[in-house]
């Protein structure tokens, strides 16, 4: 009982962290304009708009190279307007913080070319947000709700350390997005602060329990020489639950962009190790097991690189530190977001089903939504964002005309699926009609040996199959 309590619990917060951002596929956040690493290093002063003109921050006078002022504007007293700008716009996450429109904030700015520091206000402005955006923060707030249920269901269903492993993983790492969540606490640092501790406890349970899910699926149990690993689970939990905290030191003044960088890697070595743990553990299982795992695995193989990805473009300076580019792909993000969903759905097929078919049939029903799914995202995201200005439509009208767009992809993928199975497998094609005139005939038998020779004979003679064969030899010597 008391599990289940605590699963009820842990799946409400994490549902009140991302399912607040469908609010802004109807009412989109403002923006600053610009982004600060950890050591409050301003990077990009042009933000989600269409040029630095446009930026807030750069009509209110920053420049690249400029920094915050941490030790200034530090929350050694969890309160103030200091404090509260400081904490909304650090670690901008995909290439600014998201806040109020309207919103003043006042920085303390260390100019790049040197001398004292300047107080400077920049008022937030509301972010330029097209059809083809919206829509894919519509499915990538659907992806995450349903990767947190479809993981809480393997809990309440299954409860074990394979299944809890895997939502502690999921409540944290899910494809869902936590703007609005974080909007309402940026104003509260007392509360802003006390939630920055929750999440780095939550990191280092979320880490540990992929590996622990990685260590005892699918049968829920592990192999002996797993062991030593098992037991320091908790120590590596421990460890970066802990880089994690240190990171969030910078509200107190203390560059931590470097160790920022570290607790995303080492994010990263762990998605590599449980892996490669996966790839060990395959090798002796049961057929069946095997192919359950081959599913966890193509799932990891296929999310996981897509995850890291979105996280760099997200929550960090590097994309502008490796590429030199002004800002990113606004859409890059959340596509990454909605291929990292494939994780979910590979990983809850493999656990909740005893057995499974080839991996091979998903992963080509996913490569042909792909080819789907191209053409008109393509379309959409040169074209709609012309049609959204030719239109003035509310923001309902939008949302429904998105949710029939999406209806109508996922009818073209199924007939896309059905032509490619009628086209690639035309002996199966056959075999089904063969055997659906073999059942015709034995509804139509008249006597209970008809019936028998039926079974026997038929699936033989129309499929070729030797076991059919034997299966016929040995009831002709049981009945002789």
């Amino acid at each position: 009982m008391a599990g289940r309590i605590l699963l009820i619990g842990l799946t409400a917060w994490a549902l009140l962290m991302i399912a607040p951002d469908l609010y802004r596929v109807v009412d989109p956040l403002g923006s600053a304009g610009f982004a600060a690493d950890n050591d409050g290093r301003i990077y990009d002063v042009r933000g989600p708009f269409a040029q630095e003109t446009d930026s807030p921050a750069w009509n209110a006078g920053l420049r690249i190279g400029d920094r915050l002022d941490l030790t200034a504007m530090r929350c050694v007293a969890p309160r103030g307007d200091a404090c509260a700008a400081l904490l909304s716009v650090l670690g901008g996450m995909g290439g600014t913080q998201l806040v109020k429109p309207g919103r003043a904030l006042v920085l303390t700015i260390l100019p790049a070319q040197g001398g004292a520091a300047r107080v400077v206000t920049v008022t937030a402005q509301r972010r330029p947000v097209g059809l083809f955006e919206r829509f894919v923060l519509l499915l990538n707030e659907i992806a995450g709700i349903a990767f947190v249920l479809a993981a809480a269901w393997l809990v309440w269903t299954r409860p074990g350390a394979m299944s809890w492993g895997f939502f502690l993983y999921a409540f944290w790492f899910n494809p869902g997005q936590n703007f609005v969540y974080f909007l309402m606490l940026q104003e509260r640092p007392l509360l802003m602060l006390a939630q920055e501790l929750a999440d780095s406890l939550a990191h280092g349970a979320a880490c540990a329990g992929f590996l622990l899910f990685a260590l005892h699926v699918p049968g829920d149990k592990s192999e002996r020489r797993w062991r030593n690993v098992v037991r320091g689970l908790p120590a590596a939990g421990v460890i970066l639950a802990s880089m994690q905290l240190l990171s969030f030191a910078n509200a107190f003044g203390y560059p931590t962009e470097m160790l920022s960088r570290a607790t995303f890697l080492t994010d990263y070595a762990v998605d590599g190790l449980a892996i490669w743990i996966l790839l060990r553990r395959q090798h002796g299982q049961p057929p069946q097991d095997f192919q359950r795992m081959r599913w966890v695995i193509w799932g990891c193989v296929i999310g996981l690189p897509a995850y890291i990805l979105s996280g760099i473009v997200q929550s960090t300076s590097l994309w502008h530190a490796l590429w030199n580019q002004p800002s990113i792909p606004r859409d890059l993000a959340g596509i990454l977001l909605l291929i990292y969903g494939t994780l979910g759905w590979f990983v809850f097929e493999a656990v909740r089903r005893p057995q499974v078919v080839s991996v091979s049939i998903p992963l080509r029903r996913i490569t042909m939504f792909g080819l789907v799914l191209s053409v008109p995202a393509l379309f959409a995201h040169q074209q709609l964002e012309h049609l959204e200005q030719m239109l003035d439509l509310p923001s309902w009208a939008w949302i429904a005309l998105a949710s029939v767009l999406l209806f109508l992809i996922g009818r073209l993928h199924e007939l896309a699926v059905e032509l490619a199975d009628h086209v690639f497998n035309r002996s199966f094609q056959g075999h089904r009609a063969r055997l659906a005139a073999l059942g015709d005939k034995i509804l139509h038998a008249d006597n209970i040996e008809t019936i028998e020779r039926l079974l026997t004979e038929g699936p033989r003679r129309e499929l070729g199959l030797a076991s059919a064969a034997v299966f016929r030899l040995v009831s002709w010597l049981y009945t002789a």
